[in-house]
């Protein structure tokens, strides 16, 4: 007689556990000369573990006990960490602009003190002498309009040049106050400023500060703005806060005119739940 392939019996258990099922196969050999008695007797029981599982599907699983605290949807905390996200960045995008946009009245006063300096009063409101051995302007003030409409007033406690000719201008005590287009208003200081009148790089070197009505404020030792391509980075710790929480890295990055910011280094940000 030719030897039957072995069969398999199949059936599938199902067990709760913790709120998720786990799906257990059985299968049970068959000899090449099956018993039908065993056959019979494998089936009642493959049929007493359905109707079982049947009857246990319907059991009430227990209860949870309740969890103490506050309990938030997950959905709700993460619409909340969006917008609390997207107006830190969108914060920084506005700020960080601006504070090229402010400095680049240096540049604007500049050609001025440069060109016209025995008329150094009329294009710099209450400017000081112009000493002309090195080039330098005490209490230098410029006011102007940005190509966007946004009005600025920088001063700064001196602004030097070494000759005629040379590539480099210092400043100190450098501010810029900024009267933004919607509405608002925002100050930009530091201890000393150097410019370079080639690559139009504008550095600024100790207590970098930067300051909005509306809350905000970003403080660093230093910051370099590429006045041609709209770039500006630093690599010292930089702090900030505002209404959106608080941030902290060691060093940032802006690019394409405030398109693209960026924390660089180890960083920490901490967004309040304002809703």
């Amino acid at each position: 007689m030719i030897a039957k392939s072995p069969r398999c019996s199949w059936w599938t258990r199902r067990k709760s556990r913790l709120g998720s099922c786990i799906f257990t196969t059985f299968c049970a050999p068959v000899s090449p000369d099956p018993d039908p008695a065993g056959l019979i007797e494998l089936e009642k029981d493959a049929s007493a573990m359905a109707s079982a599982d049947s009857n246990a599907g319907t059991t009430p699983p227990p209860s949870t006990p309740p969890v103490r605290g506050a309990s938030i949807p997950v959905s709700i905390g993460r619409r909340t960490l969006n917008q609390s996200y997207g107006r830190m960045v969108g914060w920084l995008k506005v700020l960080l602009p601006t504070v090229a946009v402010a400095l680049i009245a240096l540049v604007v006063a500049w050609p001025y003190l440069k060109q016209e300096g025995h008329r150094i009063t009329d294009s710099l409101t209450g400017a000081g002498q112009l000493i002309t051995e090195h080039m330098e302007v005490s209490q230098a003030r410029y006011a102007g309009i940005s190509e966007d409409g946004q009005r600025y007033t920088v001063t700064a406690k001196s602004v030097q040049q070494a000759n005629v000719d040379a590539i480099m201008v210092d400043f100190t005590e450098p501010r810029a106050d900024i009267n933004l287009s919607d509405g608002s208003w925002a100050l930009v200081t530091a201890e000393t400023g150097t410019l370079n009148r080639e690559t139009q790089v504008l550095e600024l070197f100790s207590k970098v500060n930067l300051f909005h009505d509306l809350g905000y404020e970003f403080h660093s030792e230093s910051a370099t703005f590429d006045l041609l391509q709209g770039n500006a980075f630093g690599f010292d710790p930089v702090q900030g806060q505002g209404p959106f929480g608080y941030l902290e890295a060691e060093g940032f990055q802006l690019m394409n005119r405030g398109e693209q910011v960026q924390l660089t280094g180890k960083a920490r940000v901490i967004i309040y739940d304002t809703d």
